[in-house]
């Protein structure tokens, strides 16, 4: 009996380990939310960056940046691509600036190259 408890630990420790590359991979894409990164801000202007990110060796990398954008405050979303290296980040217009964004990345690791390649406004209607 004890050795059918370990076994079926085991095999789930194995399946858990298996799908977390690919769960957090649809997280860093927005395709799986958690209730914590929900923000209902209402604004008439998002301003999008997007970031060129060299060093970016794994999905846990683009985790952690992505984890790093959403933990300020005035981010309205955040992407993190591992396989092109990049990230989306809109933020309520005004509020940051491409430097500002270029060193939240240097912030999680030194390792981390970002450049900001493009940055744009889009007025919205508030609800």
């Amino acid at each position: 009996m004890q050795g059918s408890k370990r076994t079926l630990i085991t095999l789930l420790i194995s399946i858990s380990l298996t799908a977390s590359p690919e769960l957090i991979s649809l997280h860093n894409q927005g395709k799986i939310i958690s209730s914590t990164n929900s923000k209902e801000i209402l604004v008439r202007e998002i301003e999008t960056f997007v970031v060129e990110i060299n060093g970016i060796s794994c999905e846990g990398c683009a985790n952690r940046i992505k984890a790093q954008f959403d933990s300020k405050p005035f981010v309205i979303d955040s992407k993190v691509y591992f396989k092109n290296q990049s990230a989306i980040v809109s933020v309520k217009s005004g509020t940051y600036n491409s430097n500002d964004i270029e060193t939240w990345v240097k912030m999680v690791d030194f390792k981390y190259g970002a450049k900001v390649i493009q940055q744009y406004i889009k007025t919205v209607e508030e609800e």
